[in-house]
């Protein structure tokens, strides 16, 4: 397998995400770790574009746009939201990630309260 060039990853991402979706953690890698661009496009050659991942690509970017959100990484959320609309994903499919991710948080939440719960049933029952 061919290596990119740190200029050439820069290219590529940002023809992908438009200039205004690189990250400027990005653009300081360039400058300080160019190194850190190619593994970032070997990781990605190896997970959202390799032979054998069974998900369309859409697919591939809207889960990663999820976990994304879910980390809360807002720099991370900008460039991918960059990359769905420059690849088509629209506003609504959008949208809809973010609404089942705020629904998993949420019932991720309910269920670190299982403890208060039970002790408020218990302190009820009393």
């Amino acid at each position: 397998m061919q290596m990119p060039t740190p200029e050439q990853v820069l290219a590529q991402m940002e023809e992908k995400f438009g200039h205004e979706g690189v990250p400027n953690s990005i653009r300081l890698a360039m400058d300080v770790a160019p190194e850190m661009l190619v593994e970032q496009a070997m990781s990605s050659k190896m997970s959202m574009q390799s032979d054998t991942n069974a998900l369309d690509p859409k697919t591939s970017l809207l889960v990663y746009f999820s976990a994304a959100l879910g980390m809360k990484d807002q720099s991370c959320i900008d460039t991918l939201t960059y990359a769905a609309l420059n690849a088509g994903v629209s506003k609504e499919e959008l949208l809809s990630v973010v609404k089942i991710v705020r629904h998993a948080a949420f019932s991720g939440i309910v269920g670190a309260a299982e403890d208060v719960l039970k002790i408020i049933k218990e302190h009820e029952a009393k």
